[in-house]
């Protein structure tokens, strides 16, 4: 096999079982609306709404590739984490082939490829599906830069292909995330730096750059009509909100985070999901000396002392630091570890170069040289051990916001979510001691999302008044949120209050007419009152906005129960069942329906199977007993 193979192979195992252990977790956080709730997903040929009706219209790219990932898993996170492991594996291929090119070092590419595949800084953009932008614009934007690198030395028609390949890829990256406009100054750079070729002010020296910055005012224009042609009033708003208040305080904020960065690129120590970055009161502050010292001696650096290709690996970071700067605000967050993905191929470029320098200065000493071979051991196998650690920090929604917690104990976000978390995993009381407080406060921009979900720990602990009190508080201060009134509707459902419970989620669907739960619940009014067909629309609509709703499915099989369709009643049940295997209703519903068809055994098993779930179950009980009874003679069926 040949060396280049071999070693791409070896990278792609370790990937693999470095982050396999990630395969399994769950959606949560930002994950309901990239894809859980993103209708988007369910049509993947209606184009139109990748640019109008996407959470993130300006990258296309990105959510097609969620929807091939719908259209193959449906709801299943096991192959949306298997996409993101697999783009990683590619990326990596990419880098190691660039460096190859570039240094025309095997020893250098290998080492490059190894720093960028095992680096912990990558956890959080393979592990996120909030990193999905992060990695298909990296596959896009490597593969652009390196076919350009590949049509230099080609030759006639290959050379034609070649860029034209280029071209269109850096499209595809851009349409993935923004970060990708810094490509042609890359393309600048190499071919000033590592080609060495005069840069002449002129137009035929230029025409092989023109195309691609012609492509980059074309995707400006298309970022400005296509997110002010959305309905995201809240990300157009919020595009020249600087940090701090005002530019100032946001340059300042940024030269701090330019020194987190560069500490979390050099020890990946410490890392957590969710950064608060205070705003320095003045220039005077220590972090930001350091920063400013750090950029001072790297620009010292490029101007007299590096060598080309350790200046073409520094310019590579800092030009694709740039769009994550936050000199023009990013919406959301003042900066993330995801973000480095792409900064961070320069990075593993010019630290393999440092260790190549290094080895090349004991290279005749050969004590020397096993020792330096041993530290390169210890400092990979320190790298997969680091991110492996990483990675369980992702393991479920609770671990993930408490890790955050612990590391920012003031952020409204992380104390949002960390009760959120603990309420979804069945914990009300851990859930409103992390959420009264933050209600108290009443400082948080969620707060109508801090409300609803005490509401909800509250109904969980049995304290329906305080419940509807905090629902109430969480629809009134945004009329239009959806949750807090299906929260209030189901609360009113079961208190026998019919009528507000109706108006309630009537109310949510003139709203949000695409709301599955408003429909779930409608479609138990209709079968309620006995107005099956309508019935049957409504869990038919609910399903159509989440295949995942298993109550959804048991109840339309109950529905088709009732209507002698014990066929129809079957398959929905079943349906039900392999979306959820512990779900007591949906086996009691095919215990029914197997005892209308006389199939007295089978109606056995499920009610069976509902007792193992739930051993006080008295329906259960009583089938069980019914059909014992009735062993030996003619089924008379139970309804």
């Amino acid at each position: 096999m040949n060396r280049k193979l071999l070693f791409l192979s070896a990278t792609a195992i370790i990937i693999f079982s470095i982050y396999t252990i990630s395969l399994d977790n769950p959606f949560y956080w930002d994950d309901e609306e990239l894809v859980v709730n993103n209708y988007v997903l369910r049509t993947p040929l209606n184009f139109k709404n990748y640019f109008f009706s996407n959470p993130i219209p300006q990258r296309p790219v990105v959510t097609f590739s969620f929807a091939l990932n719908y259209v193959i898993f449906g709801l299943k996170p096991f192959g949306y984490h298997l996409t993101q492991i697999l783009l990683h594996i590619c990326n990596t291929a990419l880098v190691f082939y660039i460096a190859n090119l570039t240094f025309r070092n095997e020893w250098v590419s290998v080492l490059s490829g190894a720093i960028f595949a095992l680096h912990p800084i990558h956890t959080e953009a393979v592990n996120l599906f909030l990193g999905r932008s992060d990695l298909v614009c990296c596959f896009f934007f490597l593969t652009s830069f390196l076919l350009y690198i590949k049509s230099l030395d080609a030759e006639g028609d290959r050379k034609k292909l070649f860029y034209y390949f280029s071209l269109i890829a850096y499209v595809l990256s851009m349409l993935s995330k923004e970060i990708a406009i810094v490509l042609p100054f890359l393309i600048i750079i190499y071919d000033r730096v590592i080609g060495r070729r005069e840069i002449k002010i002129s137009l035929s020296r230029f025409s092989s750059y023109i195309p691609y910055f012609l492509l980059s005012v074309f995707y400006f224009v298309f970022w400005y009509l296509i997110l002010h042609g959305s309905n995201l009033e809240d990300k157009k708003n919020s595009v020249l909100n600087f940090w701090g208040g005002n530019i100032y305080s946001n340059f300042l904020m940024q030269l701090v985070v330019i020194k987190k960065y560069i500490k979390l690129l050099l020890i990946p120590a410490g890392m957590s999901g969710w950064y608060e970055i205070p705003a320095p009161g003045s220039i005077l502050n220590t972090e930001i000396f350091i920063s400013i010292g750090i950029l001072t001696l790297l620009v010292l650096a490029c101007i007299f002392k590096l060598r080309e290709e350790s200046l073409f690996s520094v310019l590579w970071l800092f030009v694709t630091f740039l769009p994550i700067s936050n000199l023009i605000p990013i919406p959301g967050s003042m900066m993330a570890e995801r973000w480095l993905y792409i900064p961070s191929v320069g990075f593993s470029l010019f630290l393999a170069l440092i260790i190549k320098n290094l080895e090349s200065i004991v290279r005749q000493k050969n004590n020397y040289r096993r020792f330096v071979s041993a530290l390169l051991v210890i400092f990979f196998v320190l790298y997969s051990l680091l991110s492996y650690a990483r990675n369980l920090d992702y393991d479920s929604e609770v671990i993930f916001f408490k890790n955050i917690y612990d590391k920012s104990p003031s952020s409204q976000l992380a104390r949002s979510n960390l009760g959120l978390a603990y309420l979804r995993e069945n914990h009300p009381d851990e859930s409103i001691k992390i959420l009264e407080p933050l209600a108290k406060e009443g400082k948080s921009p969620f707060l109508y999302l801090i409300l609803n979900n005490l509401g909800g720990a509250y109904e969980k602990k049995g304290n329906i008044k305080r419940a509807e009190k905090f629902y109430k508080a969480a629809a009134k201060l945004k009329n239009d949120y959806a949750d807090a009134n299906i929260n209030l509707g189901s609360l009113y459902m079961n208190l026998g209050r019919t009528k507000e419970a109706k108006d309630k989620f009537n109310e949510v669907i003139k709203l949000d007419p695409r709301n599955p739960h408003a429909h779930y619940n409608l479609g138990l009014f209709c079968f309620m009152e006995g107005r099956d067909d309508e019935a049957i629309k409504e869990y038919k609509e609910s399903i159509k906005m989440r295949p995942d709703l298993a109550d959804a499915h048991s109840n339309l099989g109950l529905v088709y129960y009732r209507k002698g369709l014990m066929d129809l009643a079957r398959i929905e049940c079943e349906k039900a069942i392999k979306l959820d295997p512990k779900y007591p209703q949906a086996y009691g519903n095919l215990g029914l329906i197997y005892m209308e068809q006389g199939k007295e055994d089978m109606a056995m098993k499920n009610f069976k199977k509902v007792l193992e779930i739930d051993p006080k179950n008295s329906l259960a009980i009583n089938y069980i007993k019914e059909i014992e009874a009735s062993l030996g003679k003619p089924q008379r069926g139970s309804k």
